[in-house]
């Protein structure tokens, strides 16, 4: 199972917090929201995680990731931003491979991913 978390907004409704990081950088409980999410994944076995980056692309430190960025992100949406990871995508089809996308300022909790995991085929 492969993991997109796409990332590239540029955060406008959350400033004055997000003038100088994205929203994903933001901490919640002492982990950044992405961290949270990369943890999630992990635990759940999905090793092959991709991000899509653009606003404040530098300040997204985290290891283990694919990049692919959208440098273009002020003037598309986050659609436009997930077809940077196209090859992602095309290789998940190819494989037969399940995927889980995800938005990268969203904060949910295990059972959400246990639950995508467990009812793929539904």
């Amino acid at each position: 199972m492969k993991g997109i978390i796409i990332a590239a907004g540029s955060s406008s409704r959350l400033r004055p917090l997000t003038e100088s990081i994205p929203k994903c950088m933001l901490k919640i409980g002492g982990k950044t929201i992405i961290e949270h999410t990369l943890e999630l994944f992990r635990n759940n076995g999905i090793r092959d995680i991709s991000v899509i980056i653009g606003y404040r692309k530098e300040k997204i430190n985290v290891n283990d990731v694919t990049f692919f960025e959208n440098n273009n992100f002020w003037d598309n949406n986050i659609l436009h931003s997930l077809m940077h990871s196209r090859k992602k995508l095309e290789e998940s089809i190819s494989s037969k491979e399940d995927i889980i996308i995800s938005y990268s300022d969203i904060w949910y909790n295990d059972s959400v991913v246990k639950t995508l995991i467990e009812n793929k085929n539904k």
